[in-house]
C-alpha cells in the first residue's frame, strides 16, 4: 500500500525562495520524465516544460521517493495536462488516480475563490493506451475529440476533458 504525499511545485528560477529545496526534486522529476515517459521528448524539451508547468508530485513517504507526477499549465478557463506518469512498480496502485483527483479538486477550488466556473481539465492520450483511458473515464473525464495521426506511430490522440461539450 502506498503512503503518498501530494506536493504542488513550480520549478521556475533560482530566484524562487524555495529553489534549493525544489532544485533537487527538479533533477529527480526530470530524470523520471526522461526515462518513464512514453513520448520522445528531448532533455531540452523536458527542461523547458518543467520551467513552464506547475507540477503535482506524488512522493511515497515510506520509500522517500517521487513515484508519480502531473505537469500542467493553467490558463484563464482551463488546466491543460502537459505530461504525467508513475513509476512502473507503482502502476495500478491508485497513485495516478490520487494525483488526478487532487488536480480535479484544485480546479473546483477556483470556483470557490471567485471564478465563475471551475476550470476544465484537458489532456490528450494515445488511442491505444487503454488503461489510461479507463482511468480517465473513472475520474469523470469525458472524451471530447480526437487529433488524427498525432503521435509518431501514426496513432490518434484522444482528447479528454473534465467538462462535457
Amino acid at each position: 500500500m502506498l503512503n503518498l504525499k501530494i506536493l504542488k511545485i513550480n520549478f521556475h528560477s533560482e530566484f524562487d525562495p524555495f529553489y534549493e529545496k525544489t532544485h533537487k526534486l527538479f533533477g529527480v522529476v526530470s530524470c523520471f520524465m526522461h526515462h518513464s515517459a512514453q513520448f520522445n521528448w528531448s532533455a531540452e524539451q523536458i527542461s523547458l516544460e518543467m520551467r513552464q508547468s506547475t507540477f503535482l508530485i506524488a512522493k511515497d513517504e515510506a520509500l522517500d521517493k517521487v513515484v508519480g507526477f502531473i505537469a500542467f499549465r493553467e490558463g484563464l478557463d482551463q488546466i491543460e495536462i502537459m505530461a504525467l506518469g508513475v513509476l512502473p512498480e507503482v502502476r495500478r496502485n491508485g497513485c495516478m488516480k490520487q494525483l488526478l483527483v487532487n488536480l480535479l479538486d484544485y480546479s473546483h477550488q477556483q470556483l470557490e475563490e471567485g471564478c465563475k466556473v471551475s476550470k476544465a481539465i484537458v489532456l490528450e492520450v494515445h488511442e491505444q493506451n487503454e488503461s489510461a483511458i479507463k482511468l480517465y473515464r473513472n475520474c469523470s473525464l469525458f472524451e471530447i475529440g480526437r487529433r488524427r495521426k498525432y503521435y509518431s506511430d501514426g496513432a490518434d490522440a484522444l482528447i479528454f476533458s473534465s467538462v462535457q461539450v
